[in-house]
């Protein structure tokens, strides 16, 4: 466009955007529990070069049902102006000075406001020589606000639809100054409306609102002190004391929409449920093992706003900060008397019926469950109880204690846990600890007990009952004297000590000690039916080994019985050999053996009595697993054993063959002889 000036000029050339309103909203995150919040809802159009009306429509406000309260609006009118262009000196010889003015105006009507103007201008001054030119630039910005509390007037913007507001723009532009001068340019603008709500959370401002007050939640755990904490305040930081004791700080964060206000925490108890007021509902957050601190807590979504609601107040469900047995180990209930590892025994959980004690009998639980009471129960046992402690609560409650010392009882009726002050009765039954008895009581358990307190053996042995008689003050008395199938003094003999070498028909080949005791070999010439080992004190059993019924003519690794105490077989005292016939005396030699006895047989394993004995290491008293051949009772140029398995009528010689060895003992038998 172009004009040609010759004293004042006006020159206004709109730029196209376009005819329709365009509205933006936006919410302004309020701070963190402040009363009042601040919700923006703006909208613009263009400001033409030409006088002009057009219409920018804004979302109501919501008010979720009424539990947000409008108290004030605010209505702002803006306009941004500008013209840009260029002026030039037409004159070929004078020098010119020229003068413009530049304006934009608005003004807008709608709810809550009438003729709300805004109107910004701005001027400059050109000094041309001549044919010279000067770019323009003027700017006219300028905005005016009302605000409306009448809430008459609020009601108005309150709603699900929107308000409706129009807006009168107007575009000015005057050069002056001596012609003849030539000026271009583009002048327009645009116009904004804004609508600020500020706000209150109803359920902040009064709690006990009825749209506010639903039924406050129950601590879900037992035993816990319940603190409200109300209303919040808009500080960074903040610490309360518990009703049960100790403290509970919040660190309060502001986070914008969507997310919404959001709270961290920390206490010096445990804390075990925490129920985060908001709107018309509760936030719960459940620590079932108990924290003392959690981050990122928040009350109920307002759905409408696609936030969180303020937070109005909290509950805290916190455990009693009472001192605890760890704090104050001498107090009543925190110190029962020691008992021995070995006899306590514990019941977890509390079950009816019996029990096996760890150190023998049986503790046997009946339960009641009162309505009025709470949990109780009776118990029997069939040994001693000292003291019982019963659990229950949280865990800082002491236990309950009942003491029976120093006798100990082995019945009680209505045992509980400790009082709940919060239910009015006893705490249910977690678990027990028991101190028990032996199953036969001791003096030490019942110091009372009929014949505690009595010299015992060790200090007075003269008194009755403690000297017994040994087998050399009565040689008769059972058990001093070896069986007659253990040593016969009519077909056996005694070897008196045990020494190395030959005893008549009997030799002893070697004596040796072992990792479990004193052991010997032994071979005869004629078979032996039964040897008894006798070692230790004079009243104990001694060991015996049977070879019948066809006899052995030699043997290893017999001993005496087992020494309980060191672990070991006595050492050798005597031996009593029953030989398969009479020999005599020690030290005689054996007459020719009988017709009917066999003269080449494989020979049996020794039959022992049971008595416990130690097992020997692999390389010692072992049985020699090819025993050299018995000498034969009469001489012969080669060994001829008999092969039939019974006697014939009369012995035969058999081909020479070499002699067959004795086989080894079957496991849990004696050493096998020959």
């Amino acid at each position: 466009m172009r004009t040609i000036g010759t004293a004042r000029r006006r020159i206004g050339v709109a730029f196209v955007v376009g005819t329709a309103a365009m509205a933006i909203p936006f919410i302004a995150a309020a701070p963190a529990h402040a009363a009042d919040i601040t919700e923006s809802h703006e909208g613009s159009v263009t400001v033409e070069s030409f006088p002009s009306t057009k219409h920018v429509l804004l979302d109501q406000f919501d008010d979720d049902g009424g539990l947000l309260q409008l108290t004030k609006v605010k209505v702002t009118a803006t306009v941004d102006g500008e013209l840009e262009g260029s002026v030039k000196n037409l004159s070929a010889s004078q020098n010119k000075t020229l003068h413009g003015e530049f304006s934009a105006g608005i003004v807008v009507n709608g709810t809550g406001v009438t003729d709300l103007a805004a109107e910004g201008s701005d001027t400059e001054t050109w000094n041309l020589a001549p044919g010279a030119s000067a770019p323009i630039s003027l700017i006219g910005n300028d905005s005016s606000e009302a605000t409306i509390t009448d809430p008459d007037v609020l009601e108005g913007f309150v709603g699900d639809g929107t308000v409706d507001y129009t807006v009168a723009s107007d575009v000015s532009v005057q050069i002056d100054g001596p012609a003849p001068y030539k000026t271009t340019g583009v002048a327009g603008g645009e116009a904004t409306v804004k609508v600020d709500y500020t706000y209150e959370d109803t359920c902040v401002v009064d709690p006990d609102s009825e749209i506010c007050a639903p039924a406050e939640p129950d601590c879900s755990t037992d035993g816990v002190s319940v603190t409200k904490i109300a209303p919040v305040k808009n500080e960074t930081e903040q610490v309360f004391d518990l009703d049960g004791g100790g403290t509970f700080s919040m660190t309060l964060l502001a986070e914008s929409n969507p997310i919404g206000e959001i709270f961290n925490w920390t206490s010096t108890v445990d804390v075990f449920e925490i129920q985060v007021k908001g709107g018309p509902g509760f936030e719960p957050y459940f620590y079932p093992a108990g924290s003392m601190g959690a981050d990122g807590l928040h009350a109920p979504l307002q759905v409408s706003q696609d936030t969180w609601h303020s937070v109005n107040y909290i509950l805290v469900c916190s455990a009693p900060d009472e001192p605890t047995c760890e704090d104050d180990p001498t107090m009543d209930g925190c110190s029962p008397p020691d008992c021995l590892e070995s006899d306590s025994f514990k019941i977890d959980p509390v079950t009816a019926g019996d029990h096996a004690l760890p150190g023998g009998g049986t503790f046997t639980i009946v339960k009641h469950d009162s309505e009025e009471a709470g949990e109780t129960f009776d118990w029997t046992s069939d040994v001693p109880i000292f003291w019982i402690s019963v659990k229950g609560g949280p865990q800082a409650i002491p236990q309950q204690f009942f003491d029976y010392a120093p006798q100990g009882a082995t019945s009680d009726d209505g045992l509980h846990a400790p009082f709940n002050d919060n239910s009015g009765k006893w705490y249910g039954l977690s678990h027990l600890t028991i101190c028990a008895g032996d199953s036969e009581p001791t003096c030490e358990d019942q110091p009372d007990m009929d014949g505690c307190g009595e010299p015992t053996c060790e200090e007075d042995p003269n008194q009755e009952g403690c000297t017994e008689p040994t087998c050399e003050d009565d040689p008769n008395m059972e058990g001093c004297a070896p069986a007659s199938n253990q040593c016969d003094t009519v077909e056996g003999f005694k070897i008196d000590p045990v020494t190395e070498g030959d005893h008549g028909v009997f030799t002893i080949t070697d004596i040796y000690n072992t990792d479990d005791g004193q052991v010997f070999d032994w071979t005869s010439t004629v078979p032996i039916l039964a040897i008894t080992v006798k070692g230790g004190p004079v009243a104990n059993d001694p060991q015996f080994y049977s070879y019948a019924p066809d006899g052995a003519t030699s043997g290893t690794g017999l001993h005496a019985i087992l020494n309980p105490n060191s672990g070991k077989w006595y050492g050798l005292s005597h031996l009593c050999v029953k030989a398969d016939e009479p020999t005599g005396p020690a030290g005689l030699t054996s007459e020719t053996p009988r017709k009917d006895q066999k003269e080449s047989k494989e020979q049996p394993a020794a039959k022992v009595d049971p008595v416990p004995a130690p097992k020997q290491d692999d390389d010692e008293g072992d049985v020699d697993p090819e025993p050299e051949p018995a000498p034969e009772p009469e001489p012969a140029p080669e060994p001829e054993p008999q092969v039939e398995e019974t006697p014939p009528p009369a012995p035969e010689p058999a081909a020479a063959s070499e002699p067959e060895p004795t086989p080894e003992p079957a496991a849990g038998d004696a050493p096998a002889g020959e």
